[in-house]
């Protein structure tokens, strides 16, 4: 979770529990392009440039459509009263 918003903490049993289901109503908010990419960073760990030779991008088209979600995620907790 820290890598995803770049917030240096731990994360309680209990916070993640209450952030979970936020950030999964959030991925169904995005295309399935979207939540591809953003699983297979920061889920599955996948390194930029390993997605943008799987995707036939580049790593910086890719890096800014991560910077872009991100944003729109932190908007997203922020909006349920979750500020980090």
């Amino acid at each position: 979770m820290e890598d995803i918003l770049s917030v240096p903490q731990t994360y309680t049993e209990y916070e993640l529990e209450e952030i979970t289901p936020i950030i999964n109503k959030w991925l169904l908010t995005l295309s399935k392009k979207e939540q591809a990419l953003f699983i297979l960073r920061y889920w599955q760990g996948e390194s930029v440039k390993s997605i943008a030779k799987q995707w036939n991008t580049s790593s910086n088209k890719l890096s800014g459509k991560l910077f872009r979600l991100r944003n729109n995620l932190k908007q997203a907790l922020e909006k349920e009263g979750i500020f980090l």
